[in-house]
């Protein structure tokens, strides 16, 4: 069946290329492993909707091409009070929304859609709040709702947000493409013409490179290069995103020349690309973790003697030369080693049988149990390949008296069962990767208890002297102290065996050498308004 579908897509996008030479024109095309599940950045935790909002919007200050480096965006420059809770934003004149066939604006961005942007992810309130299901992963996990106490324009081009408190990584995370702004006039519009709220997402509007002109879900994304961009226009007429599943079929229309761009090459193919002349493989260190999430609040699961069989029983030596085909290295930690502040000293859950069967048997499960699962069905940048993973995952518990049953949905239901409080869920394959480059950007966002409530801790561990540690983590700026804390967190996070961390994986960019200042990004971050076309 693979076989006969992947067939059929290609000829299926042979018969794109044939019949919409128009459309071309100046073209990027881009093959992507799965389809945005959302194109309003905020409600948003994949990376295929992140792409897309990298192209379509902007947010107050970004990172540097290939680095962490924070640069200005929106915001032209900040500055920060002296006890590091009031942050005051002078903004970029002169930037401009799209102009689309269903929205034309009549003034340019100011701080009334900072004021928007943010509103409609802590105000419950506002018309907006319920866009996604109200799901604002990254507000909740980083607490917002109680970290920001107030966000007050000074003038049309100044704003000021006011903490509870000092918080050191504050600045990056505004970098995020979760806090993109959006157009106040345009939700305005939205309302007065008393259309689904859902408008906001399913036809967006944002200062971004290139503008929305056509979706459709599991096929294509289409956008126009949007000629009056601030940071001036991009090298190319079109952008388009193909939505192609399968790894394998991303390979040969890449080789074809169908994709100009492709996202997460399998590692199985790389060998054959680096031979190909057309095509450019670039590989570096990714700031990713690939892990196991442990719903702590089920039984057995609530046993930490159960949670540490399950880390011993991880052959993860396996699953590098299986799945990841040598592109990554075992996982001891949820931090990646990459990220300044990782603990190599943490306990180590080297595979062992016999030591996972003992704690078993001492946890009071000495002829084991069943438990689900779950797959995602897509290739991630920290997971190539969730299913032959699970496979082997499932073979060795077996040998424990774990039987394993292995679930998996569609990427978008996948995305949000894992954020609804699912009784079914058990163990889960997910993963992060880093959007920031500070060890708060895994360690909070990932495992705080704040992010327990509509964050990204899909397993709900919640340890209040691991979270003390974050919170004085963040209100110092002093680098060195503030790592001495997250190294004392990660000794709690392994110890409590809350995660199963399964491999770093490398950051494999594959494109056709017509494509140039494509650059490698920890981040795995696609910059596609910086890419040349040859």
């Amino acid at each position: 069946m693979n076989k006969i579908y992947s067939t059929l897509l290609i000829l299926l996008l042979s018969l794109f290329f044939l019949t919409n030479t128009a459309f071309a024109a100046k073209q990027i095309t881009y093959c992507t492993e799965g389809s945005p599940v959302y194109f309003v950045p905020s409600v948003a935790s994949d990376s295929a909707s992140f792409d897309a909002a990298r192209a379509l919007y902007d947010p107050l200050l970004k990172t540097k091409q290939g680095s962490t480096e924070l640069i200005p965006a929106l915001a032209t420059s900040w500055n920060i009070s002296k006890d590091g809770k009031v942050y005051t934003f002078h903004l970029r004149k002169g930037v401009k929304f799209h102009t689309t066939k269903y929205f034309k604006p009549t003034r340019d961005f100011n701080a009334d859609d900072v004021l928007f942007t943010f509103d409609m992810q802590g105000n419950k309130k506002n018309p907006f709040h319920k866009v996604g299901n109200s799901a604002f992963n990254y507000y909740s996990s980083m607490n917002f709702a109680t970290l920001i106490t107030s966000i007050k324009k000074t003038d049309d081009y100044t704003i000021k947000f006011t903490l509870s408190r000092a918080e050191a990584p504050f600045l990056a995370d505004l970098s995020i493409s979760a806090f993109s702004i959006l157009s106040k006039e345009y939700g305005d519009q939205i309302l007065a013409q008393k259309k689904d709220i859902m408008t906001i997402s399913n036809q967006p509007i944002g200062t971004g490179a290139f503008s929305f002109y056509s979706y459709k879900k599991d096929s294509m994304l289409r956008m126009l290069t949007f000629k009056d961009y601030w940071a001036g226009r991009a090298d190319t007429d079109r952008l388009t995103f193909l939505i192609v599943p399968n790894a394998s079929t991303r390979t040969i229309q890449l080789e074809k020349g169908d994709c100009d761009v492709v996202a997460m090459p399998s590692p199985a193919d790389v060998p054959k690309l680096k031979k190909n002349p057309h095509v450019l493989i670039q590989t570096i260190t990714g700031a990713n973790i690939g892990y196991l999430g442990i719903n702590v609040t089920k039984k057995p699961f609530n046993n930490v003697l159960v949670r540490q069989a399950l880390s011993y029983a991880v052959d993860k030596e396996a699953l590098i030369k299986a799945v990841y085909r040598g592109y990554a290295t075992p996982a001891d930690n949820l931090l990646p080693p990459s990220i300044w502040g990782y603990n190599n000293k943490i306990p180590k859950y080297k595979f062992n049988l016999k030591k996972a069967k003992a704690l078993l048997v001492k946890a009071g499960y000495p002829k084991g149990f069943s438990l689900r699962l779950w797959a995602m069905p897509i290739a991630r940048a920290y997971m190539p390949n969730a299913k032959r993973a699970a496979e082997i995952i499932q073979a060795d518990w077996g040998k424990i008296g774990v039987q394993v049953k292995i679930i998996t949905y569609d990427w978008g239901t996948y995305l949000r069962k894992l954020n609804q409080d699912n009784k079914e869920k058990d163990v889960f394959f997910i993963g992060w990767t880093g959007d920031t480059g500070d060890p708060d950007n895994f360690l909070y966002t990932l495992t705080s208890c704040s992010a327990t409530k509509g964050g990204s801790n899909y397993g709900y561990y919640c340890n209040k002297k691991f979270d003390a540690l974050l919170y004085k983590a963040k209100r110092t700026s002093n680098i060195k102290q503030r790592a001495s804390y997250y190294k004392q967190a990660q000794l709690i996070l392994a110890k409590d065996a809350a995660v199963i961390p399964l491999a770093n994986a490398s950051v494999i960019n594959a494109s056709r050498k017509r494509i140039a200042n494509f650059k490698p990004d920890p981040g795995n971050n696609k910059w596609f308004s910086l890419m040349k076309v040859k």
